[in-house]
């Protein structure tokens, strides 16, 4: 499931509002993958929030929620997966 706030690994756990602007110091650079890194700043560069997800296959780290998988995968290079949640779906980095 999402985390309701946007989740900002530098920040140690810290957290900020859903919808708000994701830390200016760290801009999400705090996670380790280059993929995870990659994802994120593609996202940003199109306003698409990313937040902290957990989900199956033991995946933890950020994703994407949009109401067709091509909004997202259309705007980044990284290969996604994606999970449907409900009326829409979660896509997230392999």
């Amino acid at each position: 499931m999402i985390d309701p706030k946007v989740a900002c690994v530098e920040c140690k756990g810290e957290t900020h509002i859903a919808g708000g602007e994701p830390c200016q110091a760290c801009d999400f650079t705090g996670y380790k993958s280059e993929t995870h890194v990659k994802f994120c700043q593609d996202m940003r560069g199109y306003d698409i929030d990313v937040r902290f997800y957990r989900g199956r296959n033991f995946y933890a780290g950020p994703a994407a929620e949009a109401d067709s998988i091509s909004d997202i995968m259309s705007k980044t290079t990284v290969k996604c997966n994606y999970d449907t949640m409900g009326e829409g779906y979660i896509v997230y980095p392999r």
